[in-house]
């Protein structure tokens, strides 16, 4: 089957909501230079192979350990952490790298992102990969314009044939959408005695910024969650975004610790002592070193970033967009590897004791929901052999993630004592630039803060995106979203050529039955991949624009005199529509929602 581009794919069904948004007042963002970062969107799975297709080109083939091939020309323009690119070099051990030449090797993988070389690279699969007897690396134009590299069948290590399989792919769209693709054939995946250990990931040229979607790579055993054992759960789009400088005010006294145990709509993830079959610790007899990952269940923006899914980890944090299995070894707010973290209280931690449990809840009405993630009565990891042992500590806390403020709690109960120590972090870290260490503590805290916090985020005069974006993506030009200024715009790139763009504003997140119906029929037009926000309380519909050949399209939003700072966000969707002869036929092919804050 010819290899389809993510123009093309959709978006699951988001149930309509009926309530108005809380217009909590933001606070500005502090002036300086914009962010540049990539954002990881999980898709679901979509892999196509190309190793049959008549003009792949073939770059490896069987019986090869750690070549780097030569310079490869990129056939259209690309830019990589916002730099033009012309080249690349692909290496057999799972990744590839842009207008250098690092010379064979990298078998040992790293985690992500580190100065040491290669550098300004994707790694889709980075471990001690080999061809063995069958396997081969090719890459080929699809149909729709992107370019697919491809490992097909490699094996772990020097070709020892003990089972082990993989096959994936890198995929890259030409600008202006620059946008990465990572695809993984879970058909095929096999593991064998040794061990995968791999990284996922980009990093800039000097390795000085990176993005580790999954969140864990470095090398380790079979037991260590410290690197991938097996493929992601989800596909990655990895788009770049400068973002605005941003800052959250830190303070103490959240509101109170109030279990969400056994309440209507509680999420139950993990319970002790019973191990979880997605346990990556290695205690028989305790659930240790789990993680979970859902699906954002409202807009909510982290550091100006859309949340589009969220990660639970037994050890005692969540992760947004991206999370891997159990990392164990907490790091301070702000370091590298805290990336995309919120800590209430991050350790080596274990359901061990009869009454812990680790749950998650959402509540409240739509437009004001609240998330809380719970971790009740964990107690730090105490092995005695290969099991984990009760030493009697208990801990209990929560994150509470609540939507229009984008704010974020931290909620803590009393601790019991008992014959173990913690050593935690207490904070949160963005996707890149800066963490907050609520304590001061660092990767130090030996107990549970006495009080909470509360993590309020600026935002006025910034624009989020929210969901996957399902083929285009939104940005803004002309300035900040403030009052005046009638150069302002929103920009669609990557969207499908050919199509009509269509936008919508709206002062909520909310649908009002009746109030301005879609120019098109939705009843069976959602059908869109995982995890994508439509956004449809239609107070503004602008007249609809072409997309042309490059995929890009900009709508003016003129900000008139006279609109008040800061008093909340205000809503967009996005849509990418493709008339049908007759009228009224349609197809969205595509669509992606924001917010201005005002």
């Amino acid at each position: 089957m010819a290899k389809m581009g993510r123009t093309l794919r959709r978006c699951a069904p988001l149930a309509l909501v009926l309530s108005p948004l809380s217009t909590t007042p933001a606070q500005p963002c502090p002036s300086g230079p914009a962010v540049g970062t990539y954002v990881a969107i999980p898709v679901e799975p979509a892999f196509w192979s190309i190793a049959d297709s008549p003009s792949a080109v073939t770059i490896f083939g069987a019986g090869l350990d750690n070549p780097t091939s030569g310079a490869i020309p990129l056939p259209f323009p690309f830019s990589f952490f916002g730099s033009a690119k012309t080249s690349f070099r692909v290496n057999v051990n799972g990744f590839i790298v842009f207008n250098q030449s690092p010379g064979s090797g990298f078998s040992s993988n790293a985690q992500i992102p580190s100065t040491a070389a290669p550098n300004d690279m994707i790694a889709a699969w980075w471990d001690d990969l080999h061809t063995g007897p069958a396997g081969s690396v090719v890459y080929d134009v699809t149909a729709d314009g992107e370019l697919v590299i491809q490992w097909t069948g490699v094996e772990y290590d020097t070709g020892n044939q003990s089972g082990e399989s993989a096959t994936f792919q890198i995929g890259l769209h030409p600008s202006p959408g620059n946008e990465i693709e990572l695809y993984y054939d879970r058909a095929t995946f096999a593991t064998g005695p040794a061990p995968w250990t791999a990284t996922i990931g980009v990093e800039n040229a000097a390795g000085t910024i990176g993005l580790n979607p999954t969140g864990v790579g470095s090398p380790g055993t079979s037991t260590d969650p410290n690197s991938n054992h097996q493929f992601p759960e989800a596909d990655f789009i990895l788009a770049f975004d400068s973002l605005p400088a941003a800052s959250y005010a830190v303070s103490a006294g959240a509101g109170p610790y109030a279990s969400i145990t056994g309440l209507p709509g509680e999420s139950l993830l993990w319970t002790g002592p019973i191990p979880s079959p997605a346990d990556c610790g290695p205690c028989p007899n305790a659930t240790d070193d789990a993680s979970a990952t859902f699906p954002m269940p409202f807009p909510f923006s982290y550091f100006l970033v859309g949340a589009v899914s969220f990660t639970v980890d037994s050890n005692g944090f969540l992760s947004i967009n991206g999370g891997g299995c159990g990392a164990s070894a907490n790091l301070a707010a702000g370091n590298a590897g805290a990336r995309g973290k919120i800590a209430p209280f991050w350790d080596d931690l274990a359901l061990v004791a009869p009454t812990a449990r680790t749950s998650f809840r959402v509540s409240g009405p739509p437009g004001n929901r609240v998330l809380v993630v719970q971790w009740e009565n964990l107690s730090p990891r105490v092995t005695s052999g290969a099991l984990c042992v009760d030493p009697g500590n208990r801990v209990s806390f929560q994150a509470v993630l609540s939507e229009g403020s984008n704010a974020i709690d931290f909620r803590y109960a009393s601790p019991v004592a008992g014959t173990a120590s913690y050593s935690a972090s207490v904070g949160i870290s963005g996707p890149v630039g800066p963490g907050y260490d609520a304590t001061g503590g660092g990767a130090s805290n030996a107990s549970v803060p006495a009080s909470g916090f509360h993590f309020d985020p600026c935002e006025c005069g910034a624009m989020a995106t929210f969901g996957p974006s399902c083929g285009p993506r939104l940005r803004s030009t002309g300035g900040p979203p403030a009052s005046p200024n009638p150069g302002f715009a929103i920009v669609e790139s990557a969207a499908p050529p050919g199509s009509d763009a269509q936008l919508a504003i709206g002062f909520s997140n909310t649908f009002y039955s009746g109030a301005l119906p879609l120019p098109v029929s939705i009843s069976d037009a959602f059908a869109y991949d995982p995890g994508c926000q439509i956004l449809i309380d239609l107070y503004i519909v602008l007249p609809s624009a072409p997309v042309g050949p490059t995929g890009t399209v900009t709508f003016p939003v003129p900000i008139p005199p006279g609109f008040a700072s800061c008093l909340g966000p205000v809503y967009f969707q996005a849509f990418n529509i493709l008339w049908e002869v007759p009228l009224p036929e349609t197809d969205i092919l595509s669509s992606n929602a924001g917010a201005i804050f005002l």
